[in-house]
């Protein structure tokens, strides 16, 4: 699998440890983690920093219509 392109909204590696045992801790009893939380976290932080522009203009473009 090819590296994703980093974003402005990306936190490095090292940042992403400091906060991690803040995730971790609630975290309850559950099935093994198939994803990489440091890149759940990225996601969360672009849809926070965009508004989620570009989603909106792919489903325009989808869509073939403007919303």
């Amino acid at each position: 699998m090819e590296p994703r392109k980093s974003y402005p909204s990306d936190i490095s590696r090292e940042q992403f440890e400091r906060i991690r045992p803040l995730l971790e801790s609630v975290r309850k009893r559950t099935k093994p983690r198939t994803v990489d939380l440091h890149e759940v976290f990225n996601a969360m932080l672009y849809l926070l920093k965009s508004g989620c522009q570009r989603l909106w203009k792919n489903c325009e473009r989808k869509l073939n219509t403007s919303l």
